[in-house]
């Protein structure tokens, strides 16, 4: 199998992945084509995935039926919204990682969950006080 690598010819893809990788011997003729991922690492994003692919359908069934009726549209956009918003916070949590202890790290860490269970606790109460049935027929 024959590669060509010019201007033309390439391929560019980004990929937040944990990985490890050694070139020790590249060149034009013999380019290094590998990337290594520890099996902790494809475990995690498994798990991960798996998780996402749960929580997701049981958010936006969530959001869309105890949006009031002409408000689901919006409601879902606002699920969508705290994704982003929990993605960059948690992006913002990670980088502390060099600056801090890992107790500190992890002290921090289990401050925001703490925080996020007591708040899914207080919207528990108000979302069961609402009819079964709050969305659009």
């Amino acid at each position: 199998m024959t590669f060509v690598y010019d201007p033309l010819h390439y391929l560019a893809v980004s990929v937040t992945l944990p990985a490890h990788g050694d070139v020790v011997d590249a060149s034009p003729d013999k380019p290094y084509l590998c990337l290594r991922i520890g099996p902790w690492a494809a475990a995690f994003f498994v798990v991960l995935t798996i998780g996402e692919l749960y929580i997701l359908p049981i958010g936006l069934a969530l959001f869309g039926r105890l949006a009031p009726g002409n408000r689901t549209a919006t409601s879902i956009a606002a699920w969508f919204l705290a994704l982003s918003a929990g993605n960059l916070l948690g992006g913002a949590v990670g980088s502390l990682w060099s600056r801090l202890t890992p107790a500190t790290f992890f002290t921090i860490v289990a401050a925001i969950a703490c925080f996020a269970a007591l708040m899914l606790k207080l919207l528990d109460r108000s979302a069961r006080r609402l009819p079964s049935h709050y969305g659009p027929d």
